[in-house]
């Protein structure tokens, strides 16, 4: 029996055009109710229940062109919308009502409850599947001596820290427990290990993160960090150590939610014994909200000077701290500042460099970065760092780049591995990258394979492109946007210029000073650069 529904179309859309309906957020179902999704153009409901008694309507908004053509822009360039205020869904509301409710100051840190959702609904015991993972991992320690040692000395560090601690005899038995696997992950440059727990492990179709509050995303955007970062003529960097292990849990039985099987003092000749981190933990789908959520309320939370405050609100990068000041004694107290807002709500600021050995003199050593602990600042250069993923020199106060092209076939799979290493948040190397992009984009027409080699005159343009790319080792550009001759500008305006072509279009914005006396400066902003979409 055919049926008609009383609907109103508004909108047809193709399959010729994907992008229209990616799903840029989702609001996920209730007790098997509908879901929500947010396309480009707007909110749709899915899941929709039938009935044979109620008529179904559906309704679709349909945005007028020049909305469509804001939300393509806004999703193309989200830097734009940095002080704009975030549209919270509302999963986000309620994240923020369980951890504002029952965040609170004990012994020097922020405690704060899980924030589950659908708390009253029970948790399913996985020990079995903590067993199986543990006896993987035992496999792995006996393969490789050097990855086990380094996995016992992140773990002894962290029940020495009170990170996580042994769970007493007397609370083994619980009604509400969740046994979180883990695995080690080794940074390939520094070497050092980090323990991640396994939050989405599934067991009999339930996780840790399937039933754990997201969010809202809290961390400042990254553009704006890197700008505020250019803005002044002396630079300070910090880094808080251990962030997410600072935020600590209120109740044991949020607790028990967060329990691990390890073997006592590492010895995997020993039975397995219970733990449970008392901690956020890498891997869990909140940490990072909560986290940024205790730092952004340590910013609230005290009498320091409001420089320092609004540096703490929208200076930090995750646990990583930009800032420029106009001076070497605006710099000195700022550092002292911040790392007493830190100390008095449990998070160590430290890992401090800075452009002027004059502040660095004032920084105990032991509280400097690990490239200048050592250092003689009467004699020696200031040691390059990485901030943020750009290559900084404080001697210079100039941003470079280290650009090491790893040896990858000459295929699709190869040159998107290459292009993609190469990492370049504000654009300086826009112009040299679009050239790859267009190689790779071309060889998409061809509908190549991953792993086919590519054709020769395709291959020849690619190794010509890899011979140049050394010379960006070369390149340096000013990380302060004044010189110190244009610091009492009389009047400073953005220039910003766009052109696009069949092969690519890009913007590059820059800013022009000029001091009373008629002197002018221009510095390069920032740019972006994109390869012209294939359908026209």
């Amino acid at each position: 029996m055919q049926h008609v529904s009383d609907a109103h179309v508004g909108l047809l859309i193709g399959n010729s055009v994907p992008s229209a309906t990616e799903p840029l957020e989702v609001i996920n179902s209730v007790d098997n109710g509908p879901y929500a999704v947010k396309t480009l153009l707007g909110w749709c409901v899915h899941g929709v229940p039938k009935s044979r008694t109620t008529k179904r309507i559906f309704r679709v908004k349909v945005n007028s062109i020049e909305e469509q053509f804001q939300q393509l822009y806004n999703h193309e360039f989200p830097e734009r919308l940095i002080n704009d205020t975030p549209q919270l869904s509302g999963e986000d509301v309620e994240f923020l009502s369980k951890v504002n409710s029952t965040t609170k100051l004990v012994d020097g840190h922020y405690e704060m409850g899980l924030p589950i959702r659908n708390p009253d609904k029970e948790f399913i015991n996985n020990i079995n599947q903590a067993e199986q993972r543990a006896a993987h991992l035992k496999k792995r320690f006996e393969k490789d001596p050097k990855y086990h040692e380094k996995y016992k000395q992140c773990m002894n560090e962290m029940l020495q820290k009170s990170y996580a601690e042994e769970v007493p005899e007397d609370e083994l038995i619980s009604d509400r427990v969740w046994y979180i696997p883990h695995h080690g992950v080794v940074h390939q440059q520094k070497g050092k290990l980090r323990v991640v727990f396994d939050c989405g492990a599934t067991f009999m179709g339930q996780s840790l993160n399937s039933r754990l509050l997201q969010g809202p995303d809290l961390t400042n955007n990254l553009t704006g960090v890197l700008l505020r970062f250019r803005q002044y003529p002396i630079a300070v960097i910090g880094d808080i150590e251990a962030m997410y292990y600072q935020a600590r849990w209120p109740l044991k039985s949020d607790r028990d939610l967060l329990r691990f099987l390890w073997w006592q003092d590492g010895d995997v000749n020993l039975p397995l014994k219970e733990y449970r981190m008392c901690a956020h933990v890498f891997g869990a789908k909140s940490s990072p909200a909560c986290a940024n959520f205790a730092l952004k309320k340590a910013s609230q939370d005290t009498s320091y000077s409001d420089e320092a405050c609004n540096t703490v609100k929208t200076n930090f990068y995750v646990d990583d701290c930009l800032a420029s000041v106009e001076s070497t004694n605006q710099a000195i107290q700022l550092v002292e500042d911040l790392t007493n807002i830190c100390r008095d709500k449990g998070f160590r600021l430290t890992k401090w460099l800075s452009n002027s050995k004059e502040v660095l003199q004032c920084i105990p050593q032991s509280e400097r970065a690990k490239t200048a602990k050592s250092l003689d600042l009467d004699n020696d250069d200031l040691p390059s760092e990485r901030v943020l993923g750009l290559l900084w020199s404080p001697e210079n106060d100039t941003f470079g780049f280290q650009i090491v092209i790893k040896e990858r076939p000459c295929t699709r799979r190869g040159i998107l591995a290459t292009v993609s290493a190469i990492y370049d948040p504000l654009g300086f190397l826009a112009p040299a990258i679009l050239p790859a992009k267009r190689i790779l984009q071309n060889l998409c027409k061809l509908q190549l394979d991953w792993d086919t080699k590519v054709p020769p005159e395709y291959e020849s343009s690619w190794n010509k492109w890899l011979q140049e790319v050394p010379y960006l080792s070369n390149f340096a550009i000013e990380r302060c946007l004044r010189p110190a001759e244009l610091r009492q500008s009389s009047n400073m305006q953005l220039h910003h210029f766009s052109d696009a072509s069949d092969n690519g279009y890009g913007t590059v914005s820059y800013i022009r000073s000029e001091s009373s006396s008629g002197t002018v400066h221009v510095s390069l902003l920032m740019a972006k650069a994109r390869v012209a979409p294939r359908r026209k």
